[in-house]
């Protein structure tokens, strides 16, 4: 009996965990950003995601998976509202606690990192509304981890 509950008790948290990242708070709709490969001949080269936001509440909450713990990952988010800064923060765990935060200056917000599965972004434009931004995700190709050689070079005698 409690094999069975445990199997159905996995099935049903795997199976809510997918619908909702990082949280089951079901106030919280966050938007996937879908990848696609940069190239459709070589998919070698990395994946992107695009999104263009016209964002009309204080919050906005977004969210890409699909990442290799070597794959380095760039986010940059563009406001078209230079003189307006936006906060963003990037989320690996829950949306309370931030893993990096900043705000966009000129209208740029970048980070380069790296994680592996998923992870959240959400946007805070508390000053004006309609906030217009566009969200850019780049994933780079695998990069393989440097492994220091074995061998030395051997030092000639006289």
């Amino acid at each position: 009996m409690h094999k069975y509950f445990a199997i159905v008790f996995f099935l049903v948290v795997v199976k809510t965990s997918n619908a909702q990242p990082f949280s089951f708070d079901k106030k919280l709709k966050p938007k996937e950003i879908v990848l696609h490969p940069v190239s459709k001949t070589d998919k070698k080269k990395g994946k992107m995601g695009i999104a263009q936001i016209a964002q009309v509440k204080d919050t906005a909450y977004y969210f890409c998976k699909g990442m290799g713990i070597y794959n380095p990952m760039v986010v940059k988010l563009v406001a078209q509202d230079k003189n307006t800064p936006v906060k963003v923060s990037l989320h690996k765990w829950n949306w309370k606690q931030a893993s990096r935060e900043g705000k966009t200056k000129k209208g740029d917000y970048t980070e380069t990192f790296v994680t592996e599965g998923s992870f959240g972004i959400m946007v805070v434009a508390a000053a004006k509304r309609p906030a217009i931004y566009n969200i850019y995700l780049y994933i780079a190709k695998e990069a393989p981890p440097k492994i220091p050689s074995a061998f030395k070079n051997a030092k000639k005698n006289n």
